[in-house]
């Protein structure tokens, strides 16, 4: 919780809105490193599996395709 009001935008901090989540989780990557194309390290900064990082990119890869 005290991540999310730390990255929730303001007038957005329904913290059980899927919503208001993305808004946050994406200022919370972009702070760690995903706004300079660091997605490795922003992906770490929140867990800090090399597998989760590897599932979380396979994934984006199959949207992206």
């Amino acid at each position: 919780p005290s991540t999310f009001r730390h990255y929730a935008e303001p007038n957005m901090g329904n913290i059980y809105s899927a919503e208001d989540g993305a808004y946050a989780a994406a200022k919370l990557l972009a702070a760690s490193g995903a706004d300079q194309g660091d997605n490795v390290s922003a992906l770490l900064s929140y867990n800090h599996s090399m597998s989760y990082v590897h599932k979380v990119q396979a994934i984006a890869d199959s949207i992206e395709e």
